[in-house]
């Protein structure tokens, strides 16, 4: 961002951040909203609204000079321009661009308004490729979008298996819990412990209804993407920290896991103490205590901006570090409030990616899109 946009940010007060926040963020799911009702009717009505959507929030951006916004809407626009003169048809790959595209659009109005930074928004790459795709023909639309979804997403793209699947459909489907072990042996002290922290974790996934299966989905994507790298974190230590990571959302009322508005202070105080419930648990039995740190830190993020310390960097344990990646892809594409608005894969690695630097790690996003990709490949997605 230049000087005059970071000098015209500062110049902005709060309540009109807010408000332009607030106002995008009511086009946003309406532009969701609007693709999806497109997904089952080529509708008129419905392709004029996408394009006023769009229209709207460029002039609202231009009312306050956020000029790289509307830079961007305006390539938005032209496309939307060609879908209302039926010069192309909506299709999986540029609905799946567009989605992406509206995701990297909310990311700008959280840099210009508020200062976040993000390393791979891939900013000028889709302002360019809006305004290509504007100017294609209509045999050259899928393809030129099947491309991009690549280029923004790590090699996935929609012709990957599952890829653009039902965003409602669940990612995995969980191991069945077995019986409660027997009390072993001293010598099989972990392998109780670990059956005991699975026992609990399923417990945790009744708290809200979109997390059946997660902990045992995040627990095994988690180990893989270890594996991706020759199992840089002790395995064991992180099998326990991806069953009891959540530990502390069963004191959060369920009612507040489900509520689907902005969290007041204190609710998101409350949410932002979760991580020391589970440390505290594993760090009082013997042999956890590598688990118990990575626990604390998997909402610490590489930039310093995480909870419960706002730690950064090296200073993370690496197994924070990918239990966060795969934490947050799970919420992403299945643990939205409303259904509709869940993502889908591509989607989701896009937003995944281009948080490297801020929230999430380089090396272990890299390790991420490998263990996708051999998912995906393998038909288990």
């Amino acid at each position: 961002m230049n000087a005059a946009n970071e000098s015209l940010r500062l110049e902005l007060d709060e309540e009109i951040k807010a408000e332009l926040f607030d106002a995008f963020s009511d086009l946003y799911y309406e532009i969701e909203d609007t693709l999806i009702e497109l997904k089952q009717s080529d509708s008129q009505d419905a392709l004029n609204s996408l394009f006023r959507h769009i229209h709207t929030i460029k002039g609202n951006a231009a009312i306050v000079q956020l000029l790289p916004i509307v830079d961007y809407t305006h390539h938005m626009e032209e496309v939307m321009a060609c879908l209302r003169a039926r010069k192309f048809h909506m299709s999986q790959a540029l609905s799946d661009i567009i989605h992406a595209g509206i995701d990297r659009l909310r990311d700008l109005h959280l840099r210009e308004l508020y200062g976040h930074t993000f390393d791979q928004l891939h900013e000028k790459e889709l302002r360019q490729f809006f305004c290509t795709l504007a100017h294609a023909e209509s045999r050259q639309v899928d393809a030129l979008c099947q491309d991009m979804l690549a280029a923004i997403s790590a090699g996935l793209d929609s012709n990957t298996p599952d890829a653009s699947s039902d965003p409602n459909a669940p990612l995995a489907t969980p191991a069945a819990a077995g019986e409660k072990p027997s009390r072993p042996t001293d010598t099989h002290k972990q392998s109780f412990d670990l059956a005991f922290f699975k026992e609990l974790a399923t417990k945790i996934d009744h708290q809200c209804q979109c997390w059946q299966g997660r902990n045992e989905v995040i627990h095994d994507w988690t180990l893989k993407v270890n594996a991706q790298r020759q199992h840089q974190v002790n395995p064991t230590q992180l099998s326990a920290a991806a069953y009891m990571h959540d530990l502390g959302m069963n004191f959060i009322p369920k009612a507040m896991l489900e509520n689907i508005a902005a969290l007041s202070d204190d609710e998101s105080q409350l949410i932002k103490q979760h991580p020391e419930v589970g440390y505290n648990f594993l760090i009082r039995m013997p042999g956890w205590d590598e688990a118990a740190t990575i626990v604390l830190e998997h909402h610490e993020q590489v930039d310093g901006l995480g909870y419960p310390f706002g730690h950064c960097g090296s200073s993370l344990h690496d197994g924070a570090k990918i239990l966060a990646i795969v934490e947050a892809f799970f919420s992403i594409v299945n643990c939205r409030a409303a259904p509709a608005h869940r993502k889908t894969i591509v989607r989701a690695v896009s937003e995944i990616n281009s948080r490297v630097g801020t929230e999430f790690d380089e090396y272990w996003v890299s390790a991420f899109n490998d263990m996708l990709r051999l998912e995906l490949r393998s038909g288990k997605l």
